[in-house]
C-alpha cells in the first residue's frame, strides 16, 4: 500500500479491508502477505521449471495434471535437500 492510501478512497470492501489491517495491525498482515509471496515464489518456480500450460482438455485430467506438477516439485526439493 501506499502511505497515502486512505480508507475513503477503497476500491472494494475486501481492499478497505485489508487496508486497515494493513494500518492497525501491520504485524498480521505482514504474516499473510509472507505467505503470499511464499506460494506465488513456488507457482513461478514450477512454471519455469514445467511448461507454462496444460496439455489436458478435460477438467478431471487438468488437475490431475497439476497435482503431479506439484508432486514433482516437492519430489524435486526433497531430493535437493536430502
Amino acid at each position: 500500500f501506499k502511505k497515502n492510501a486512505t480508507l475513503r478512497r477503497a476500491k472494494s470492501d475486501l481492499w478497505r479491508e485489508k487496508l486497515r489491517l494493513y494500518k492497525e495491525q501491520k504485524e498480521i498482515w505482514n504474516q499473510t502477505y509472507r505467505s503470499r509471496v511464499i506460494v506465488e515464489g513456488i507457482f513461478s518456480a514450477i512454471k519455469k521449471k514445467n511448461i507454462n500450460y496444460l496439455r489436458s482438455r478435460k477438467e478431471i485430467a487438468q488437475d490431475v495434471e497439476v497435482l503431479l506438477k506439484a508432486l514433482v516439485y516437492n519430489l524435486t526439493i526433497i531430493g535437493k535437500y536430502s
